[in-house]
C-alpha cells in the first residue's frame, strides 16, 4: 500500500501533508459532497479533475532536507532480502540511502527522482 507524503522542514516542527497544487481547484463544497455520499458513475468526470488537482510530486526543497546516510558495514540495510523497492536492488556498501518519514529506505537517487518527477507516496 502507498504512504501518503507528510514532511517537516525542521526537526522542531511537526509532519505535515503535501498539501494539494491546483491554479483551479475544485471548489470545496463539491468535494465535501464527494466524501460524505456513495461515489455514482455521473462522478468520473469530478474525480478525474479532483486527480489533476493532487500535486503528483513533491517540491524539491522539501525532497533535499529529507535524512540520507551511508551504507556502512554490518549495517541491516546489507542483510540478505533488503533491497530499494524503487528498483528492486541490494544496497551495497558506501551507498547513498534516503530515509523516509514512513521510515522506509530508498537509493538516493531512486527515491529523489520518485518524489520529484513521479509520485508524491512511497
Amino acid at each position: 500500500s502507498q504512504h501518503k507524503f507528510s514532511f517537516r522542514e525542521k526537526r522542531n516542527q511537526r509532519w505535515r501533508p503535501l498539501q494539494q497544487v491546483s491554479s483551479v481547484p475544485l471548489p470545496l463544497a463539491v468535494i465535501n459532497d464527494l466524501m460524505n455520499r456513495e461515489i455514482v458513475a455521473n462522478d468520473y468526470n469530478l474525480l478525474l479533475q479532483l486527480d489533476r488537482n493532487v500535486s503528483s510530486s513533491v517540491p524539491g526543497h522539501v525532497v533535499h532536507t529529507l535524512p540520507m546516510r551511508i551504507v556502512k558495514e554490518r549495517s541491516k540495510l546489507l542483510m540478505p532480502g533488503q533491497q530499494c523497492r524503487v528498483c528492486l536492488k541490494a544496497f551495497r556498501l558506501r551507498q547513498e540511502v534516503r530515509c523516509l518519514p514512513c521510515q522506509h529506505k530508498f537509493h538516493k537517487e531512486c527515491i529523489d527522482h520518485w518524489l520529484l518527477h513521479e509520485c508524491n507516496s512511497c
